[in-house]
């Protein structure tokens, strides 16, 4: 009960907006051992959703193959995914293919696929 407790704080005191992306990620990095059981882990992957930074992403991976988080940790990763910048596509298209290849909702996969799409878009030709 405790963990839980401290959990909850500190993921409410990292809503700060003074405090930068990277030293989110670090903080929940340290984190995560207390998530223990699944409400937990669910709590922690929403912190990280909010997170836009490559590194949460890295945090956030692993628990797509844990199928109590799964579906929260999908999320996480296309809301992470969404926020972060061209500099970071190659972190970004790799964990949406994975979040592709380990998700069975087919409406996770759909907002996996769209944040894909968005990152090579489709030239228009020009119609004479």
């Amino acid at each position: 009960v405790q963990r839980g407790l401290v959990l909850r704080g500190v993921v409410r005191l990292l809503e700060d907006p003074g405090l930068s992306d990277a030293k989110k990620v670090d903080c929940l990095r340290r984190l995560a051992p207390l998530a223990g059981d699944a409400v937990s882990r669910k709590l922690l992957l929403s912190a990280l959703a909010k997170v836009h930074h490559a590194g949460a992403l890295e945090l956030i991976l692993p628990s797509l193959h844990d199928p109590a988080v799964q579906a929260e940790a999908a999320l996480a990763a296309i809301a992470v995914a969404g926020s972060l910048g061209s500099n970071d596509d190659v972190v970004v298209n790799a964990a949406l293919n994975q979040v592709l290849a380990v998700v069975q909702d087919a409406h996770l996969k759909s907002q996996a696929r769209a944040k894909i799409r968005a990152l090579h878009p489709v030239p228009v030709e020009a119609h004479h």
